[in-house]
């Protein structure tokens, strides 16, 4: 991982010698992430693509999918910060 070591963000070290950086603005947030083990019927059949799609057009229209089917993986790309945070939220604060 590389840190920025701009004044928007302060690096900390840690024991096993990898860096955090602290978020100090929204531009530094992440706007995407990756779903992983997706089951096989997301990619061959297309109203289980829609269905799951679905999960996150419902906060968002103009999200895009990178459907990776060799990984069983879906990058779910958020053109807004606070909507990637609200679906973050929505769906792991239970876990």
């Amino acid at each position: 991982m590389v840190a920025d070591n701009s004044e928007k963000s302060s690096t900390k070290s840690v024991a096993n010698g990898s860096l955090i950086s602290t978020v100090s603005c929204k531009d530094e947030l992440p706007n995407a992430i990756i779903v992983t083990q997706v089951p096989e019927d997301v990619f061959d059949n297309t109203e289980d693509k829609a269905n799951f799609s679905s999960l996150f057009t419902a906060i968002e229209k103009g999200i895009h999918f990178d459907f990776l089917r060799s990984f069983r993986r879906v990058r779910v790309i958020f053109r807004l910060v606070n909507n990637f945070l609200i679906d973050l939220k929505k769906n792991y604060s239970n876990s």
